[in-house]
C-alpha cells in the first residue's frame, strides 16, 4: 500500500493492529545476536507498529547489525515503520550531510532529531531529501536526574508559554503534517500543556514519540492525556518470559486508556487548574454561608477569585491568555497600549503588554494622588512609557468584572486626559477582562460606548475544573446560576 508520508502509513497501521506500540531497539546491540533481534521482531510484528533503533548504540556495539535489520525490516515487514532514533542537531549544511547519509545507509521511514538550534536547521533537509520521511524532534525529555538542567530550561516561560510549548507551536506552524514531537511518557504535564496550546490555537493534535513507559517510570494514564502517540518498549518487553504476552498486556493497557481518555485541555482549562493550586480559586461547601466571602461590590458569594494571590505560573499563562485576546479582538498595532485597572488589572496590563512589545498606561487612583500632593485631573496622575499618538488604540485590562465601576471611571478619566492633550482621536472602546462575575459590569461599559471582551464566566471556569460530584461545586453553580 502506498502512503503519502510515513505518518499516514502509522495511523494506518495502529487502526489495523489496534496497537500504538514500538519495539524500541537501544541498548540491545551488545545483548543479544542478529538472529536474536530478527526473532523479536517475527513474533512481535502483529502487535507493534514499527521499530525504533537507537543509532548511537549500534555505532558503539555493531553498526552493521544496525543496517542489516534496517533491510531486513524493509524487506520482511513493510508494514512497520522504521524509526532512526539519531536526534540529529546541527547547522543546516551538517544536517544536510547527515540526511543524505543516512538516507544511503538506512534509509528510515522517520527520524528523531533534537531541534533547539533551529527547526530550519535541523528539520528542513529531511524534509527537502524524501517526501516521504517524517521526523520527530525532541519538545519534553523523559529521563530526570542528570538531565534536570535541561528539563529546567524547557520549563521556563517566555510570552506566557513554557519553552517547549513554543517550540511544539513553532514545529507545527513550519511543518503541520510530517513532523511530531517527542514527549516523554514521564511528562504527562508536558503532553497536556502542548494538547491545550494546539487547541487554543485551532491545530489537530501532533503525534508524539513517548518514550519512557516501563523502566524510566511513566504512568500508563499518560496515553489518556496526550491521545494520539507512538510508545517504545524495549527491554520491558524483550526481557520478559513471554515477550508477546507482554507486549499484549501493554498494548491492551494503552487502549484502555485511550478509550477513556478525557477532552483535550485548552489554555484555558489549564490557567483555572494553576488558579486553584494558587489558592486564587476558593469555593465554599457551607450552606450557611458563614465561610462566604464579601465581594467588594457588595453582597456575599461562595465562590470567590483573588488574583492577588496568582502565582507567576498562572501570570504568566494570563499574559499569553490576554496578548493572544487582544489580538483575536483585532487591537494590535505599533501604537497599542494597554491600560490597567486596579492592583490585579494593573499587573496582568504589565504582562500582557511585555507579551506583545507595547507600553502600559497606568492611571493611579485618586487616593494615591492626595498621598502624593497633586492634585486630580493633571498630568501628574497618569503615566506611559512612550508618548501618546494620534490615532493610537488604548485597551483596558482587568482581572474580575463584577459591576465594572473602577473601570468606568478610570476609562472616563483616560478620556479626560486626552481630550485636554487634543489627543481627540485615540481609540478607547475595547477591553479585556478574565472574569466576567456579572453581565451588569458588560452593560455599565456599554453604556460609555465601550465592547468588554471576558475570556470566561465562573460557570464556565468551574465548569472546566470542577468535579460534579462536589458538594462545594454543586453550591456554587446553584448560587452562580440564581445571581446572574
Amino acid at each position: 500500500m502506498n502512503y503519502p508520508n510515513a505518518f499516514a502509513k502509522v495511523e494506518h497501521q495502529a487502526e489495523q493492529k489496534k496497537s500504538r506500540l514500538i519495539l524500541g531497539l537501544d541498548e540491545v546491540y551488545a545483548k543479544y545476536s542478529l538472529a536474536q533481534l530478527k526473532n523479536f521482531i517475527d513474533v512481535l510484528a502483529e502487535h507493534i507498529v514499527g521499530v525504533k533503533m537507537n543509532l548511537a548504540f549500534a555505532e558503539k556495539f555493531n553498526r552493521d547489525d544496525y543496517f542489516e535489520l534496517m533491510r531486513y525490516l524493509k524487506e520482511k515487514h513493510p508494514d512497520l515503520v522504521r524509526i532512526e532514533d539519531a536526534k540529529r542537531g546541527d547547522i543546516k549544511n551538517t544536517q544536510k550531510f547527515w540526511a543524505d547519509a543516512d538516507m544511503h545507509n538506512s534509509d528510515p521511514d522517520i527520524v528523531t532529531v533534537t531541534s533547539w538550534m533551529g527547526q530550519q536547521s535541523t528539520i528542513t533537509p529531511w524534509m527537502e531529501i524524501n517526501p516521504y520521511v517524517c521526523v520527530f524532534s525532541v519538545v519534553a525529555s523523559s529521563e530526570r536526574g542528570d538531565n534536570d538542567e535541561d528539563i529546567e530550561l524547557q520549563e521556563k516561560y517566555s510570552e506566557g508559554l513554557k519553552n517547549y510549548q513554543h517550540m511544539a507551536l513553532m514545529i507545527r506552524k513550519k511543518f503541520p503534517d510530517r513532523v511530531g514531537c517527542v514527549v516523554g511518557a514521564t511528562r504527562t504535564d508536558a503532553a497536556e500543556n502542548i494538547r491545550a496550546v494546539e487547541s487554543e490555537y485551532g491545530m489537530s493534535p501532533s503525534l508524539f514519540l513517548a518514550p519512557g513507559l516501563g523502566t524510566q517510570g511513566g504512568d500508563i494514564s499518560f496515553a489518556a492525556r496526550a491521545g494520539k502517540a507512538l510508545y517504545p518498549l524495549s527491554s520491558g518487553i524483550m526481557k520478559a518470559a513471554d515477550p508477546v504476552a507482554e507486549a499484549i498486556k501493554w498494548k491492551n493497557a494503552i487502549n484502555a486508556e485511550l478509550e477513556n481518555a478525557q477532552p483535550m485541555n485548552t489554555l484555558k482549562q489549564m490557567w483555572v487548574r494553576n488558579l486553584y493550586k494558587d489558592g486564587v480559586l476558593f469555593m465554599s461547601s457551607d450552606e450557611t454561608g458563614a465561610d462566604w466571602k464579601t465581594l467588594a461590590a457588595g453582597g456575599k458569594s461562595p465562590s470567590f477569585w483573588d488574583f492577588k494571590k496568582a502565582g507567576h505560573e498562572s501570570n504568566e499563562i494570563v499574559s499569553h491568555l490576554g496578548a493572544k485576546s487582544i489580538k483575536d479582538i483585532g487591537a494590535y498595532g505599533p501604537n497599542l497600549r494597554i491600560m490597567g485597572v486596579t492592583y490585579g488589572g494593573i499587573n496582568s496590563a504589565r504582562d500582557i503588554a511585555r507579551n506583545l512589545g507595547v507600553d502600559t498606561v497606568i492611571l493611579r487612583s485618586e487616593n494615591d494622588i492626595k498621598k502624593d500632593g497633586h492634585g486630580a485631573g493633571g498630568q501628574a496622575d497618569w503615566m506611559s512609557g512612550k508618548p501618546i499618538l494620534p490615532g493610537s488604540e488604548i485597551v483596558t485590562v482587568e482581572d474580575v468584572v463584577t459591576t465594572s465601576k473602577s473601570s468606568a471611571e478610570q476609562i472616563l478619566r483616560l478620556r479626560t486626559h486626552l481630550e485636554n492633550a487634543g489627543l481627540h482621536d485615540v481609540k478607547t472602546d475595547k477591553a479585556i477582562c478574565f472574569m466576567l462575575r456579572k453581565e451588569e459590569g458588560a452593560k455599565r461599559l456599554a453604556d460609555i460606548g465601550v465592547t468588554l471582551h471576558s475570556l470566561m464566566t465562573p460557570e464556565q471556569a468551574l465548569r472546566d475544573f470542577g468535579d460534579k460530584n462536589n458538594p462545594a461545586y454543586q453550591l456554587v453553580m446553584r448560587w452562580n446560576a440564581n445571581n446572574r
